[in-house]
């Protein structure tokens, strides 16, 4: 790989591993909110932690497979997660 290649493919990375990671924490912060709901329904809630249940499990992956990355990529990889995390945190 070039270096530019490199580059690109390691925040494509982190851009999506971020995305993962939200996509997780919202469907357990719905979950919680559903179980302290009352009057939603036993299925509904079910949905709900099967939602977060496939969340997880598509987030240990991703962490599992950034884990094992090639020091150039995971370099890249985690200097753009900071960069994406830093620019979170002054919004």
């Amino acid at each position: 790989m070039t270096e530019q290649e490199i580059q690109e493919f390691g925040q494509a990375l982190a851009e999506r591993f971020k995305q993962v990671g939200d996509e997780m924490v919202s469907t357990a912060l719905k979950y919680m909110d559903a179980r302290n709901d009352k009057s939603i329904k036993r299925l509904d809630l079910l949905v709900l932690e099967l939602q977060k249940d496939k969340a997880f499990s598509i987030f240990e992956t991703w962490s599992e497979v950034t884990d094992l990355l090639p020091l150039e990529i995971k370099r890249v990889f985690v200097e753009h997660l900071e960069k994406i995390k830093k620019t979170e945190d002054q919004l």
